[in-house]
């Protein structure tokens, strides 16, 4: 996410926790002014006022400014950061005050108000304690209520701007749980926090209000008049942090069911905007690294899949890694360049690479189309399987089709080479069927997936007789038996196989 310094200046970083603090202690202040009528008889209003008049700028210092004061002492961190040019620096000292500064901030308005509460209670015990004992107690606890309603209103809000406007810009890769130190409210608490301000602040003002009814405080024409007010306050006041706690949760919780979704697609790009340090946070941090995980796996595995058939890496991805095999019947294919060693000595290490890779390009993509296997490169040959590890019932007709294609193909590519420049390439085809050993050779540290056995060896002696028979392809008679469908093929030769006592029937199109 892109973030500038004009997104975030100094001034504005000021003027958002300066005002969500003062804007809290009024709200507070005018929640105090609402109940007063109702907490205190009609003969102590007098007494009230007296305090009220004479400790007024007292009250004031202790409830508003000090409470100001500490906060920008706490600030200084984050306002030092944002004043500073480079934007990418972020000091740690700031990183973890911004992730708690709406509890910090919160609790010096709660602890203003108490100091407030100590200054009104000083007077009371100076002046009028005989009087004014029971009220002091009410005072008291009306004092708590209208510091928690401070606590609430600052720590919710100033959350809600953090994680909309700071902490994206604090943040911008995530990682909150990396700064150490911070305090933490689980999502247990918060939610008790609110029930606290919402349920519990209603139950002790109509606490009063009854109370004031049932020993005539307050007139009973005032009651509506009170009582309307205050559920208007109410309800505005638990509409406010309904809104701002459920935002809070809904947006993120979205934003994961989405990026979840993509995941699933195959999207591992896509990340979360992590917010938070609490549990819903920590939920984004561990999808966030388990998109790095999967992408990291998909690398592999298609870099995996480019070093060995991406059949053969399913095969062994699936759990087949046990040294051995099993036998089956498959048709085996190998081709090989002719006069390559030539070619090696008249062109550089580059042309020779050059051309090896475009002739495998075009093969390979022949045998694959059929349903082959490339089981490995030996120099300039390619050693080509059908029938494993996945089982092909065609497996006969499918070399077949694979060995026509691949010269038709390498024909179509020395047209290519030979307008370029470079050599063209000659090169024999040899096929065999039978059975086969497939599966994993090597050791316990390193292996490969292969096919090994007497068909294999003759496949591959089968195609050396393509350059003294002067035939591109040569097909062993135990394969023609195994095809399914007809072809242009017929009887070539009876060759003698290095290896095999009895001679073998050659077929060639």
């Amino acid at each position: 996410m892109r973030q500038t310094k004009r997104h975030l200046s100094l001034f504005m970083t000021i003027c958002i926790f300066s005002g969500v603090v003062l804007g809290a202690n009024m709200i507070a202040m005018l929640s105090m002014e609402l109940v007063s009528p109702l907490m205190y008889p009609h003969e102590y209003e007098d007494y009230i006022s007296n305090i009220l008049r004479y400790d007024d700028l007292l009250i004031r210092a202790l409830s508003f400014l000090v409470p100001t004061i500490i906060s920008i002492i706490y600030l200084l961190p984050i306002y030092q950061t944002i004043n500073k040019k480079d934007i990418n620096y972020f000091h740690p000292i700031a990183k973890k005050r911004l992730l708690t500064s709406p509890l910090i901030l919160g609790l010096v308005g709660l602890i203003g108000w108490g100091m407030a509460f100590l200054g009104y209670f000083y007077r009371v015990y100076k002046h009028y304690l005989p009087l004014l004992i029971e009220p002091a107690i009410k005072f008291l606890i009306g004092m708590f209520l209208t510091g928690s309603i401070c606590f609430v209103v600052i720590y919710f809000l100033l959350e809600f701007i953090n994680r909309k406007h700071f902490i994206p810009f604090f943040f911008p890769k995530g990682k909150l749980e990396e700064c150490e130190g911070t305090i933490v409210l689980s999502i247990k608490t918060r939610f008790f926090i609110y029930f606290f301000a919402v349920a519990v602040f209603s139950v002790f003002i109509f606490y009063n209000i009854i109370i004031a009814v049932s020993i005539d405080k307050v007139q009973i024409e005032d009651i509506l008049v009170y009582v309307t007010i205050l559920m208007g306050v109410l309800f505005a006041f638990g509409i406010f942090l309904t809104y701002i706690i459920s935002r809070s949760y809904q947006k993120p919780l979205i934003e994961m069911k989405n990026i979840t979704s993509e995941i699933k697609k195959g999207n591992y790009k896509t990340r979360i905007q992590v917010v938070s340090n609490d549990e819903v946070g920590n939920l984004g941090e561990s999808i966030n690294e388990m998109a790095i995980g999967l992408k990291e796996k998909e690398f592999i595995k298609d870099t995996f899949g480019k070093a060995v058939d991406p059949r053969v890496r399913d095969h062994l991805l699936k759990g087949n890694i046990e040294m051995g095999g099993s036998l089956c019947e498959s048709t085996i294919l190998f081709t090989d360049i002719r006069g390559f060693t030539p070619m090696s000595e008249k062109y550089s290490p580059q042309i020779v690479v050059h051309l090896l890779n475009q002739f495998f390009e075009q093969m390979s993509s022949c045998i694959e189309k059929e349903g082959g296997l490339v089981n490995k490169y030996i120099g300039d040959a390619i050693l080509a399987v059908f029938g494993a590890p996945i089982e092909l019932k065609n497996h006969a007709d499918a070399a077949i089709r694979a060995a026509f294609a691949m010269l038709e193909e390498r024909d179509r590519l020395n047209k290519q080479l030979e307008s370029q420049g470079y050599p063209v390439i000659k090169s024999g085809i040899g096929i065999h069927s039978g059975e086969v050993l497939a599966g994993n050779i090597g050791s316990q540290k390193r292996m490969e997936y292969t096919v090994t056995g007497d068909v294999v060896n003759v496949a591959a002696r089968v195609e050396k007789l393509c350059k003294h028979a002067r035939r591109d392809l040569l097909i062993t008679e135990a394969t023609i038996k195994k095809l399914i469908e007809s072809y242009d093929l017929k009887a070539f030769t009876k060759a003698r196989v290095r290896g095999k006592s009895e001679s073998i029937v050659l077929y060639s199109n």
